[in-house]
């Protein structure tokens, strides 16, 4: 049996937050990941400052903006980039998030919108007006070495590629990593999307599910911004290798994707940014594990099966981290730590 105090299974950016955050404490830690990039590693890598949520999903805009300098010691000096570009059709639209920002004490510029052109072209409609955000995107397969180098140093032992599965015993959830028994006192379930499928093989009720978020990409030779229309139809584009991706508000329950989405995804980077060559737009899937609802769930949340909730089954060994958007994961990681610390 391979034996650590605490399993964490899943080594994305949010499983080796929680991982290295578990360690530092002195507590043996074993971090187990399956070698796929998940959503934090294939999306869009964008480090959000939380301004493009400020007026609409306020707490999330605070969480991004408070902590999202812990994952600057991993950046190539994250101080030299521009940031983003936010955009305006309507000047009225731009008043409300500038209220926002000062309430939430994000930091923003504003810059002339005749100073938005780029080599990508003049945005159209032509904004009323314009912003620099404190945002930008981020390598984040360059970061993911530098974490998991970091977790290996003060003691994480990762183990990588590994395929876990879970199953219950009464209240207890046994982990199997290869068929080897886990033999750990404590389970963090940090695994992004394949969250919902580990719980399902458990026979563990939950009120999860899995959301597909639809996008596009351009090839492109050109360097696009980082830019988000904040009103209009919110188009998103942001560099990404080989071109640029582009993505509108929504989840779909298609992971397959739809023709009429991505043609009104090509329509929106055709009229906005004529200059890209829309009509190569492929489209992609981002996928994400949140709770059931209408509604878009992306806030850190970690629901500690020990102390069971009206949706969960009860779990003696159990806690499942979801982090959201992965700007906010060391806000999970604080969370897993303080229910840990609980139950010492």
């Amino acid at each position: 049996m391979a034996d650590s105090e605490i399993c964490v299974i899943g080594a994305g950016l949010a499983g080796l937050a929680v991982a290295l955050h578990l360690a530092g404490t002195g507590r043996g830690v074993t971090c187990y990941g399956d070698s796929k990039a998940g959503a934090s590693l294939s999306n869009f890598g964008q480090l959000h400052s939380g301004a493009v949520y400020a007026p609409v999903l306020p707490e999330i805009a605070t969480d991004c903006w408070e902590h999202r300098t812990r994952w600057f010691p991993y950046l190539d000096s994250p101080g030299r980039f521009p940031g983003g570009l936010g955009l305006f059709a309507e000047q009225e639209q731009a008043d409300r998030y500038v209220r926002a920002w000062r309430d939430l004490n994000i930091p923003v510029v504003g810059i002339d919108p005749r100073d938005t052109g780029s080599a990508i072209g003049t945005p159209n409609p032509h904004p009323a007006a314009a912003f620099r955000l404190p945002d930008v995107t981020a390598d984040t397969a360059l970061l993911h070495q530098r974490l998991a180098a970091h977790a290996a140093s003060v003691g994480v032992r990762l183990v990588a590629p590994a395929e876990c599965q879970l199953t219950r015993d009464d209240t207890v959830v046994i982990a199997f990593a290869g068929g080897e028994r886990l033999a750990s006192r404590l389970i963090v379930l940090c695994a992004g999307t394949g969250t919902v499928p580990a719980l399902d093989q458990a026979g563990l009720r939950h009120p999860l599910a899995l959301s597909y978020l639809p996008y596009g990409f351009v090839p492109s030779r050109i360097d696009a911004p980082l830019a988000y229309w904040l009103d209009d139809d919110m188009l998103a584009i942001s560099p990404a290798p080989g071109g640029v991706s582009a993505a509108l508000p929504g989840r779909s329950p298609d992971k397959t994707g739809t023709e009429p989405e991505r043609s009104r995804l090509a329509e929106s980077v055709s009229r906005h940014w004529p200059s890209l060559a829309w009509e190569r737009l492929t489209s992609r899937r981002g996928i994400a594990a949140e709770p059931r609802g209408d509604q878009a769930d992306p806030s850190a949340q970690v629901i500690d099966l020990r102390v069971s909730g009206p949706t969960w089954d009860e779990a003696d060994n159990l806690i499942v981290c979801l982090p959201g958007k992965w700007t906010t994961a060391w806000k999970a990681a604080d969370q897993v730590l303080a229910a840990v610390e609980g139950r010492a």
